[in-house]
């Protein structure tokens, strides 16, 4: 489980990196960064609170 997520995550990272160069290449607006910039923020809450619901065990002491 906690690989399966892992390796979600890396993919995303990947994609993400390219999506970067991409918009660095095309000299996209602004506008297109920040919301970028927030659907990021957006999946990284998103694949946290995923850590938390699948491993509850680890944040109980």
């Amino acid at each position: 489980m906690v690989a399966m997520v892992l390796a979600r995550e890396e993919e995303r990272r990947e994609s993400l990196r390219f999506a970067r160069i991409g918009c660095l290449v095309n000299q996209c607006s602004m506008v297109e960064v920040g919301r970028t910039k927030s659907q990021l923020n957006l999946e990284l809450k998103t694949s946290i609170e995923g850590m938390v619901r699948f491993q509850p065990s680890q944040f109980l002491f």
